[in-house]
């Protein structure tokens, strides 16, 4: 259906999907392979339920939504994946994870799933949503390993929204 009305990407397990409509990671699984097969670029969320210091605790967590994620995922040379970062302590919050945090979660994701999948980095993006507003955008995008922005709530408000995007024109 999404196919038919033109689009190219489609967001898959936003936390708010799986808190109001069940959906389950083995459910986000299915939609991504489907999301391959007909030439959709799935753009998929990920992010820890609670802020968490440790990165190894951080990792390991990361690490058991993405295998179920990323199970029998197969990208061919011309497909590519989105994966947004979005802790989901920091989603709706007038304050981001901070930088490092940041930085470091998005470094280990993009290792491991290039890693998983067996593809070259042309093929994967990690970008960053989580509070990002016109006062962070800026010093999140100019964090070494982010590939991009993912904003929610701050695209509302169309005056926000424009300010963001003139900043990193």
């Amino acid at each position: 259906m999404i196919k038919s009305c033109g689009c190219k990407i489609v967001e898959l397990g936003h936390a708010e999907r799986f808190e109001h409509f069940n959906e389950s990671d083995i459910l986000i699984n299915k939609k991504i392979i489907q999301a391959l097969k007909y030439n959709i670029i799935p753009l998929v969320c990920v992010g820890e339920k609670k802020y968490n210091s440790n990165i190894n605790m951080r990792k390991a967590g990361l690490r058991k939504k993405l295998n179920v994620f990323l199970k029998n995922i197969t990208l061919k040379k011309n497909k590519k994946i989105i994966l947004a970062y979005e802790p989901i302590w920091a989603i709706g919050k007038s304050k981001a994870a901070n930088l490092k945090y940041i930085s470091e979660t998005i470094e280990f994701i993009r290792i491991f799933c290039q890693k998983k999948l067996k593809i070259n980095k042309n093929q994967l993006k990690v970008i960053y949503g989580g509070s990002v507003n016109k006062k962070n955008a800026l010093n999140i995008l100019n964090i070494k390993n982010n590939d991009g922005i993912f904003i929610g709530r701050s695209a509302i408000n169309a005056k926000d929204f424009l300010d963001i995007c003139k900043m990193i024109t």
